[in-house]
């Protein structure tokens, strides 16, 4: 009797720990993916060019905050990282797709940086079109 309940018992522990790892690792998916998204998005914003001048001010104000925005999706990678090292520790089998994934996102804020040089540039350059057209 005691030996079927021990057994019924490490059934369940085990169960719930593979759902539980299971729950982690589409954590992991889910916020690589958004992550990778808001790079995207962001990305994409400061290389449209502004066609007017809200939109010349709405682009200059989105780069002024991007750095930040980069040092939160950076910060919300290393927590992904780590919920990636406890899946490793219970040796949990992912796929090898995510993981690469997860990695590619680490050169997001190099080409945000990049995309900054080049979207002030692009902002510099259409106030001087804008303020020849006041004249």
């Amino acid at each position: 009797m005691a030996g079927k309940m021990k057994e019924q018992l490490s059934n369940s522990a085990l169960k719930i720990k593979e759902k539980l790892l299971e729950n982690v690792y589409n954590y992991c998916k889910k916020t690589v993916q958004k992550i990778f998204e808001s790079y995207e998005h962001i990305s994409k914003t400061i290389m449209t060019e502004p066609t007017n001048e809200r939109e010349l001010v709405a682009t200059r104000e989105f780069i002024k905050d991007t750095p930040n925005k980069v040092e939160q999706l950076s910060q919300e990678l290393i927590d992904v990282y780590k919920h990636y090292c406890m899946l490793d520790d219970f040796s949990y089998k992912y796929q090898d797709v995510d993981i690469e994934t997860f990695w590619f996102q680490k050169q997001w804020p190099l080409e945000i940086s990049s995309s900054l040089t080049d979207g002030s540039y692009m902002i510099q350059n259409k106030e001087v079109t804008f303020m020849s057209k006041l004249d």
